[in-house]
């Protein structure tokens, strides 16, 4: 069979079923830049704590990669002397407060954070060219500032509509959110079943995650965390390479992908989240429809074959 029909072929099929494809979005989708990184969400929290608890205070002061807003500023707080029992109750409000100062400096959406390289033409090529695909967003932000980030680096309408995901505002534990934006795509996208759901993140809480709400994790090196960080959260993985990338992009011609054979079934009950708004899944498998699924760590999205490979998706670009 030439490539040629066997493009055609894997194109064919994928017509009867549908991926569900979710990003996080900080580390992963996009970074921090210059003197003022990620600029609206950090004041954001400055000014929450400052209204609610009067908590002159900076999100830096705490480790919060891979958490939840909601979890960012329990612990934050906690740091500046604000017992848990009282922030807790305050959440509504502080979620609130962050709201309204993003509404009202939503002209500062840009600043201080970047696209990652490849991201725009990988979600381009997801959305315009590869069939049957939905994509959203699974991260601990706030929904309405994970969209006005993405308005702010325009790429908002490279997401399918209606806009779905699982965010910070509808739950403190990272773990849950990848299920409710399945659900909503389900539910608010009409379409052929899901044959594969693969949650992409740059963290350990991401892949933990993904492997708590029966998607496929694949994780990437892009944030601060190494290929060994978010290999070490999977049951000891038996590492092979993906097969090689014939595309001349000379980004493709050097990615490297490691598939973990780690099990990702579907976990019964909550995990145990902690106070991180992460999770730490005993479990030692995923699947999505009873498909046993493997984890995939990548160096970057800078290779969109790579990433289909990932996806089980066609290798197709714009350019074909």
């Amino acid at each position: 069979m030439s490539a040629a029909v066997a493009q055609t072929a894997d194109v064919a099929d994928a017509a009867d079923s549908r991926v569900l494809i979710t990003f996080d979005v900080d580390g992963t989708l996009i970074h921090s830049v210059g003197s003022e990184s990620n600029k609206l969400h950090k004041r954001a929290f400055a000014h929450a704590m400052k209204r609610v608890f009067g908590i002159q205070g900076t999100i830096d002061a705490i480790q919060h990669h891979g958490s939840t807003d909601q979890a960012v500023l329990i612990n934050t707080l906690e740091f500046y002397g604000i017992p848990r029992h009282i922030s807790e109750p305050q959440l509504p409000v502080l979620c609130e407060a962050m709201l309204q100062y993003c509404r009202e400096h939503a002209g500062d959406s840009a600043d201080g954070i970047a696209l990652l390289p490849g991201v725009r033409t990988l979600l381009e090529e997801l959305t315009g060219v590869q069939p049957n695909v939905v994509v959203g967003l699974v991260t601990g932000n706030l929904e309405d500032i994970a969209w006005l980030k993405m308005e702010g680096l325009d790429v908002d309408a490279l997401f399918t509509a209606p806009h779905i995901g699982g965010f910070g505002s509808d739950h403190m534990d990272r773990g849950e959110l990848v299920r409710i934006a399945r659900q909503r795509a389900e539910e608010r996208i009409p379409g052929p079943p899901f044959r594969l759901h693969a949650h992409v993140g740059d963290t350990p809480n991401d892949i933990i995650a993904a492997r708590f709400g029966g998607a496929k994790p694949i994780g990437v090196c892009t944030g601060i965390f190494s290929k060994a960080e978010l290999l070490a959260v999977l049951p000891p993985p038996q590492a092979k390479e993906l097969p090689p990338s014939t595309e001349s992009n000379s980004s493709c011609a050097d990615a490297a992908a490691v598939a973990a054979t780690a099990p990702v079934a579907l976990v019964s009950g909550a995990p145990d989240c902690g106070s991180n708004g992460g999770c730490t899944d005993s479990s030692s498998s995923s699947s999505t429809n009873g498909v046993v699924l493997e984890a995939v760590i990548l160096d970057s999205l800078e290779c969109s074959s790579t990433f289909f490979k990932a996806c089980d998706l066609p290798i197709i670009s714009a350019s074909l």
